[in-house]
């Protein structure tokens, strides 16, 4: 038993003197390609509707972007400034966005589940994220 303990204790310290966390060459940031927005004012009516929305143009909302990303988008709250992710719901309000790449765009959207009117005030700014693929 302690011919094998023995054994184990060198093999051991073997590993701790050959490995080091100099060895070999530092790798590329892994979001050296992501590209997201600034937090942008929302821009929904501001009058009691079922429905509303409002596009930014963006030139990389384009067809390999969006056949090939991920793409993500956030929203501040109006009422305590927490971040959700879109789609969002509150209460029969419901906020989602599209992405129409023929003209560059992404569509962020509201309406009312139940087509009641609304004043769509929940979300003040929102940005978006978009992760090509590799």
């Amino acid at each position: 038993m302690k011919t094998i303990s023995r054994i184990f204790s060198v093999v051991f310290i073997l590993c701790l003197v050959s490995c080091s966390a100099e060895d070999g060459d530092d790798g590329m940031d892994g979001n050296a390609n992501v590209i997201s927005s600034e937090w942008i004012s929302t821009n929904f009516s501001t009058t009691s509707v079922s429905f509303t929305s409002f596009a930014i143009q963006d030139e990389n909302i384009n067809a390999e972007n969006v056949a090939n990303a991920a793409i993500i988008a956030h929203g501040r709250l109006f009422s305590n400034d927490e971040v959700v992710t879109i789609p969002y719901a509150r209460n029969s309000r419901f906020y989602y966005f599209s992405l129409s790449p023929d003209t560059n765009e992404i569509i962020f959207r509201a309406e009312n589940l139940i087509g009641n009117q609304s004043i769509f005030n929940d979300l003040t700014e929102v940005r978006y994220t978009i992760i090509p693929s590799n």
